[in-house]
């Protein structure tokens, strides 16, 4: 398998499993951004490790100092990443919640809602969505 197929399945993979968790309750979405954040910190040191053997490859293949800084992991770039992912676990889950009402007279009369793509296919391989894990607001 190249690199390119390599990349591309990683990607389907991962737009599959959000696809998954954002059908999942809150906590399960919660524990999973936890344990993504405490992976980062338990492999830090592999992760800079293959860092440095990327930015070695990038070097050699003549790419630019910026986009060597942005691919550039350090210690703290990892730990704010970590950080970043608790956050976002600390914020109210927007899936089920009103985002707003349209106005004037050729808005639509529901309101937007944040919820789950049904065309994703997660939702359309099981069937109909579970129904909100927070109180929608009227």
């Amino acid at each position: 398998m190249d690199v390119r197929q390599l990349v591309e399945s990683k990607a389907r993979a991962a737009r599959e499993a959000a696809h998954a968790l954002a059908l999942c309750g809150t906590r399960v979405k919660d524990e999973a951004l936890a344990h993504m954040a405490r992976a980062l910190e338990e492999k830090t040191a592999a992760l800079l490790e293959a860092n440095r053997a990327d930015l070695e490859r990038a070097r050699t293949r003549g790419l630019t100092r910026a986009f060597l800084d942005r691919l550039t992991l350090s210690e703290a770039r990892i730990e704010e990443m970590a950080n970043g992912l608790r956050q976002i676990a600390a914020l109210p889950d927007p899936v089920g919640t009103v985002r707003s009402r349209g106005g004037g007279p050729t808005a639509s009369r529901s309101p937007a809602c944040a919820c789950p793509s049904a065309s994703s296919p997660s939702s359309t391989s099981r069937g109909p969505t579970s129904p909100p894990t927070r109180p929608v607001s009227a």
